[in-house]
């Protein structure tokens, strides 16, 4: 699981934030460049997420009832890559807004996924 703790209510003992998506360990983590509400992670479950703590569903639009397979899903993902074998881990890139760079044994993998 990732979670996140506001460390101005570090002594709560509670994260703000809990997020089951990886089925394996987290192997890493980094925070965007630019966007403090945006971060990316990689696990051992061959996934990268991208997470946006600035989203919440809006209950008029509708999007549950049309997919009801959404209501299982964090709103704050926002993108999932597969296909790497053995994520290892991944960067940001300082430059290029939404550009993540990451290693596994299968290989070296640069991509875009949304501008942030």
């Amino acid at each position: 699981a990732l979670k996140i703790w506001d460390l101005r209510q570090f002594k709560s003992g509670s994260p703000v934030a809990t997020f089951k998506q990886h089925m394996a360990p987290v192997t890493s983590v980094e925070w965007h460049p630019q966007d403090s509400g945006v971060f990316a992670a990689s696990g051992a479950d061959h996934q990268i997420t991208q997470w946006d703590l600035a989203v919440e569903r809006d209950p008029e639009a509708g999007d549950v009832e049309a997919d009801p397979g959404l209501a299982d899903l964090p709103q704050q993902l926002l993108f999932v890559h597969q296909g790497e074998t053995e994520l290892k881990e991944l960067h940001w890139h300082p430059q290029c807004p939404g550009l993540l760079v990451s290693t596994a044994l299968s290989g070296f993998t640069v991509f875009r996924t949304i501008s942030v």
